[in-house]
């Protein structure tokens, strides 16, 4: 087989399997359509699948900052906790 009927042949499966895939998702579409219930069947008091997420009120938000004013502050990490650069090289080696 020569190169040129290879490609030709590849080419022209692709086009046949996506034209399969356009009609399978059209058919499956149209399914879901015919499973969708009516308007009348809906619920009329809220959503049907989500949840209205309401977020925490701002007094909890602000809730680290209104610290005491006599409160110490928390304190910072230890620069010694982590290696520098320097120190995790082998000794007589120079930068």
């Amino acid at each position: 087989m020569d190169v040129i009927q290879l490609l030709i042949t590849i080419v022209v499966v692709t086009i046949l399997v996506t034209i399969v895939l356009a009609v399978v998702t059209y058919v499956a579409y149209k399914l879901r359509l015919a499973r969708e219930p009516s308007a009348l069947d809906r619920p009329v008091d809220g959503p049907r699948y989500f949840v209205r997420y309401d977020p925490p009120g701002p007094e909890a938000a602000h809730a680290d900052e209104a610290a005491p004013a006599g409160a110490a502050p928390e304190p910072a990490v230890e620069a010694a906790s982590t290696p520098t650069v320097a120190a995790s090289r082998p000794e007589g080696h120079a930068t």
